[in-house]
């Protein structure tokens, strides 16, 4: 069955544009090699770019395995599917920084053609995150991004430039900004709010946002542990 062309508009446009943000919901730390964290969150936008519409909530599931001691490897299911490697190359009481470098895909109908005519949505990224942490249990972190977007579809007659573009390529500029409290060795909850740039698809700069709950594996800051020196 045909769905209507404004439903795709103003609910499925958004998610696939924004669903797979800068957001991490994880701070640059990588978690321990061999261990395992799940995290669980919802998200969506929180500006009206498209139509004065808002976009929908969308749940989104990550899974990180740490594969050493400062490299460790995530995988997503949401809006899209896709995998990353985190690599925490700078490690400190204070301060943490690391990129993570990831490709992500989805597959969306078209507005007009349903799921006779889909549109294939590829997304290449490698936030850099910039972690402070002030005590133990609380990080604020920093990610910048610019990630590269490759959109393939079907003609659609109902198009209007540029979304006639049976294949198109754009980078999306991105910031975000979060905090992770580690509510118990093993939970955590973490805010987080992204500034997506403008793009070809959309009229002006958007803000993304999410809640997210990570339980399992939670990185280690057991320098704040140490004594110091007598």
């Amino acid at each position: 069955m045909r769905m209507p062309s404004r439903y795709f508009a103003s609910f499925i446009l958004p998610a696939m544009l924004t669903g797979c943000t800068a957001n991490q919901y994880a701070t640059p730390r990588t978690i321990p090699r061999g261990q395992v964290s799940h995290t669980v969150a919802l998200e969506g936008l929180l500006d009206f770019r498209f139509n004065g519409e808002p976009g929908d909530l969308h749940p989104r599931y990550q899974l990180r395995v740490g594969l050493a001691d400062r490299v460790d490897l995530g995988v997503m299911a949401g809006p899209y599917f896709g995998a990353d490697v985190k690599w925490n190359f700078v490690r400190t009481k204070y301060v943490d920084v690391a990129v993570t470098p990831g490709v992500y895909y989805s597959l969306f109908p078209s507005f007009s053609d349903g799921f006779d005519a889909p549109t294939h949505a590829v997304r290449f990224a490698a936030p850099i995150s910039l972690g402070l942490n002030p005590t133990k249990a609380v990080t604020l972190f920093l990610h910048g991004n610019a990630a590269v977007n490759w959109n393939l579809k079907s003609y659609d007659e109902h198009c209007y430039p540029p979304d006639c573009e049976r294949s198109s390529w754009f980078v999306a500029p991105e910031v975000g900004l979060g905090v992770q409290i580690r509510v118990t060795p093993n939970i955590a909850l973490t805010p987080e709010v992204t500034i997506v740039g403008k793009t070809p698809h959309t009229a002006m700069a958007g803000l993304h946002g999410g809640l997210a709950l990570t339980f399992g594996a939670q990185p280690s800051y057991d320098e704040f542990n140490e004594k110091p020196p007598d």
